[in-house]
């Protein structure tokens, strides 16, 4: 049960990373890259040393299956290009997607769930409202509370 709580938030991770990607994926195709991560991460569970936390260790297994989603939609090999990721210079005003990624499964469920809907999906409050069986004002709170939660912690000096 504890190992399920510590995964609850890896289809929100994996919709982040996507979305960071600039790559797009039908929603079915991405629940369908959280099934496959899932039977990864269970199946070499033996292997897990705690050097990570499980979530983390688990989205790593999520990037190379989204990768081979993408590649499967586009119908072209995967190529891994760690090289030119190595040797890239990394822009030092760029967000670290990453650690939004990782803060985002760390909001209450609620939140992540509001923001993920009105972000990643593209719903309008209403939809949302609809969805979560809520008011869309609640909704909306929500939405904003997460952001404000997200751009505490990602960026503690940030004023306003």
């Amino acid at each position: 049960m504890q190992m399920m709580s510590a995964l609850a938030p890896l289809s929100h991770v994996l919709h982040a990373c996507l979305a960071r990607s600039g790559r797009y994926l039908r929603l079915h195709d991405v629940e369908d890259v959280v099934q496959a991560t899932l039977l990864a991460v269970w199946s070499k569970l033996r292997q897990f040393d705690g050097r990570a936390s499980l979530l983390q260790w688990a989205v790593g297994f999520g990037k190379l299956e989204l990768r081979k989603a993408i590649c499967a939609r586009r119908r072209v090999p995967l190529r891994w290009a760690g090289a030119e990721i190595a040797a890239a210079q990394p822009d030092p005003c760029a967000i670290d997607h990453e650690v939004v990624a990782l803060q985002l499964a760390e909001l209450p469920a609620v939140e992540r769930s509001a923001l993920t809907m009105k972000v990643l999906e593209e719903l309008t409050f209403v939809e949302a409202a609809e969805r979560m069986g809520e008011s869309a004002g609640t909704v909306k709170t929500r939405y904003y509370r997460a952001l404000s939660r997200l751009r505490a912690r990602c960026d503690p000096h940030r004023h306003g």
